[in-house]
C-alpha cells in the first residue's frame, strides 16, 4: 500500500512525455495567415457575383432639392433658362446657376463653387417661359420626376 502511495507521488513529480497533437503558436500564425490571404483574394469576386444595384434617385433628396430651388427661384429675379441649366440673381445680387454636371446637378454662385444638390441622375431638362421654370429629372432606372416653379418677384 505504501508502495502504491509512493508511485503515485512520483507520477506527480515526474515529467511524462506530453501528447503533442495540438497546434503550436507558429502553426496557428501560419494557418491564420493562409486564411487571411484566401479571404483577401475572395473579396473582389463578391462584387462580380453580387453586382451593386443601379443608383436610383432618392426621393427625399429630390424633395429637399426642389424645396430649396423653389425658394431661391421665388426670391430671385432676372431668370434665364438654358438647355443645360438655370441662371438668376438672388436677393443679394449674386448670380446663381444650377447646371447639369455628369450624373449630378450642381449649384454655383458667381461662377465659382461646386455644390452638388442632386445626384444619381441620368438626364435633366430645364425649361420655362416667363416666370415659370420646369425641371424634368430622370434617374438611371428610368424613373422620371418633374416639378414646376414660379418666380414671385422680378425687379
Amino acid at each position: 500500500m505504501e508502495r502504491e502511495k509512493q508511485s503515485s507521488t512520483n507520477d506527480l513529480f515526474t515529467c511524462k512525455q506530453a501528447n503533442n497533437t495540438g497546434f503550436t503558436l507558429i502553426e496557428l500564425l501560419i494557418a491564420l495567415s493562409v486564411l487571411l490571404i484566401l479571404l483577401s483574394c475572395i473579396t473582389p469576386f463578391i462584387k462580380v457575383i453580387f453586382p451593386p444595384a443601379a443608383s436610383k434617385l432618392d426621393m427625399d433628396e429630390f424633395q429637399l432639392f426642389a424645396y430649396k430651388l423653389g425658394e431661391e427661384i421665388r426670391e430671385g429675379h432676372q431668370l434665364t433658362v438654358t438647355a443645360n441649366g438655370l441662371e438668376f440673381l438672388n436677393y443679394r445680387g449674386e448670380t446663381v446657376q444650377y447646371q447639369s454636371y455628369g450624373t449630378m446637378i450642381r449649384r454655383r454662385v458667381n461662377g465659382s463653387g461646386h455644390d452638388v444638390v442632386l445626384q444619381n441622375i441620368s438626364q435633366v431638362l430645364f425649361s420655362g417661359t416667363g416666370k415659370e421654370v420646369r425641371i424634368h429629372v430622370k434617374d438611371h432606372l428610368d424613373k422620371e420626376v418633374e416639378r414646376s416653379f414660379y418666380q414671385v418677384s422680378d425687379e
